[in-house]
């Protein structure tokens, strides 16, 4: 009798190697921008994040604006990327990140719209033009300034200190001003005749207002 056990073997891993083949991975990645936010406004350097995820693995990310690749990718997680905007001309760019995956299956992720602004301006506030870049320091105290804080005060981003302590100002205070709080500005306004209500982000900082003549 003959031994059929060798050909036995053969004809099992062959049966298990058709019946068992590997899947092919179609499942793309996953990516979301997480940073900045859609519809704001940058300038110089700035910093891109995102997230992305796969069920095999990430291979990398890719930055692309208005539909170009910049070809500034990143492979390891936290996926950032720095965008210098400094060589572009002033006005709106759309943002997308490409993820790829080990797989060779790509995502686009949704896009955002961003406002790049790095042309100087000026602003002219009671009579005085001051450019936005070069201002870091208004000392207006006891100058006898007289009408409303305009509200174009909050472009003096640059700003780090701002006295309008002992004027004649009037009117409401803008909430544009809030701008130069959020960049750490120290600043002034008492003794004026600012009404009420005041911006929540200054309202420790109004001091004594002559209120007689607000409705």
């Amino acid at each position: 009798m003959k031994r059929l056990y060798p050909l036995l073997f053969i004809s099992v891993l062959i049966f298990w190697s058709c019946d068992d083949p590997k899947e092919e991975d179609t499942t793309p990645p996953t990516v979301t921008i997480t940073s900045p936010q859609d519809g704001s406004t940058v300038s110089d350097s700035i910093t891109i994040t995102c997230m992305s995820s796969d069920n095999e693995g990430v291979e990398k990310v890719e930055l692309w604006v208005n539909g170009v690749s910049t070809g500034v990718s990143d492979d390891t997680e936290p996926y950032s990327f720095v965008w210098n905007t400094m060589t572009l001309e002033d006005g709106s760019f759309t943002i997308i990140v490409r993820s790829y995956d080990l797989s060779g299956n790509t995502t686009d992720s949704e896009p955002i719209v961003l406002t790049v602004h790095n042309t100087p301006t000026e602003v002219t506030l009671w009579g005085v033009v001051y450019s936005v870049e070069d201002t870091d320091s208004l000392n207006l105290y006891d100058n006898q300034l007289t009408g409303s804080i305009p509200p174009e005060i909050g472009n003096l981003t640059n700003l780090t200190y701002l006295d309008l302590t002992n004027n004649q100002l009037t009117g409401e205070i803008p909430e544009s001003i809030c701008n130069l709080v959020e960049n750490n500005c120290w600043f002034s306004i008492h003794n004026n005749q600012l009404c009420p209500p005041y911006p929540s982000c200054v309202e420790d900082y109004v001091g004594n207002q002559d209120t007689s003549g607000c409705d």
